[in-house]
């Protein structure tokens, strides 16, 4: 049996500046490649996972030296690299930033070349986080103006344990970072079921930009098939189902199942998009479930 902070990292994984005003975006690059980019001082700026060599070349521009990841995908090592920046991989869930990865931010920050890209997924809620703590860190920064940034960030107020580890956090002393062995991997050892979850967050991505279009692909987008998004959402949860793992919380899952099953078949069919809104609302409203109680809190 997984214990409760082990499980809200697997299903974690699918898927404001401090009283004055934060550096602005460096001219260089296209300022809409990195989503949610901010500055939260000249030394920490936060945002979306860059995807695409615009986003790294944007990240070069602005000055940044090290991107540190706090989501459970694969970062792009090799992308970043080719713009000369580096990758930390510092994966944690919804639920809280564990102490241990409280260090391993701090350790970081104060040993690598800044400045600091810190992401997750989205750019909203794990990722200004930790970057947060990582400017506690590095003194700019009070827990009260932590809390702050957070809510600039729109962190959902949901995610309690992320508000509480940067307003309960107190940093360590240097002498504790440096004897903590963290040795600042590019690319972090995820579980199988987290992977699972990382990779149905895309597809949630895409049926999310296919409803938006009226349930065909969207323009900007139109390598996205809403049946196909829904059969891979299906065989996702399928694939999870049967991991060891998902014992924690078959009646949620299964539920999720039933509901990208119904998904993807409105979807096949040559029906009006309302049935394919009941079936999206039952599988987005399924998901929701099964995070507040196992991921959320």
């Amino acid at each position: 049996m997984m214990n409760r902070r082990r499980l809200a990292l697997l299903l974690a994984i699918l898927p404001a500046a401090c009283g004055g005003s934060e550096p602005s975006p460096k001219a260089g690059g296209d300022a809409t490649a990195v989503p949610h980019f901010a500055w939260l001082s000249s030394r920490v700026a936060r945002g979306a996972q860059p995807e695409g060599e615009a986003s790294f070349a944007f990240l070069a521009a602005q000055g940044i030296r090290t991107l540190i990841s706090v989501d459970g995908a694969r970062p792009d090592v090799e992308a970043a690299a080719r713009h000369g920046l580096r990758y930390v991989h510092i994966p944690f869930g919804y639920d809280q930033v564990p102490a241990e990865e409280r260090r391993h931010i701090a350790k970081t920050v104060r040993e690598l070349e800044g400045p600091f890209f810190i992401h997750c997924h989205h750019g909203r809620h794990r990722g200004p986080a930790a970057a947060a703590i990582a400017e506690q860190v590095l003194g700019g920064m009070t827990c009260e103006e932590a809390k702050e940034e957070l809510v600039r960030a729109g962190t959902d107020p949901r995610y309690e344990g992320l508000y509480r580890s940067v307003t309960e956090f107190r940093a360590p002393g240097e002498e504790e970072t440096r004897a903590d062995p963290f040795d600042f991997p590019a690319v972090a050892p995820v579980p199988a079921l987290a992977e699972a979850m990382v990779a149905l967050d895309r597809r949630m991505d895409g049926l999310k930009a296919a409803r938006a279009a009226g349930w065909k692909p969207p323009p900007d987008h139109p390598d996205i098939a809403p049946a196909h998004e829904a059969l891979q959402a299906e065989e996702l949860l399928a694939e999870m189902a049967r991991l060891p793992e998902a014992a924690e919380f078959p009646a949620l899952l299964g539920e999720s199942l039933l509901a990208a099953r119904a998904l993807r078949a409105a979807l096949d069919a040559p029906i009006g998009p309302a049935e394919a809104e009941t079936a999206y609302r039952r599988l987005t409203q399924s998901c929701s479930a099964c995070h507040s109680e196992h991921r959320d809190r």
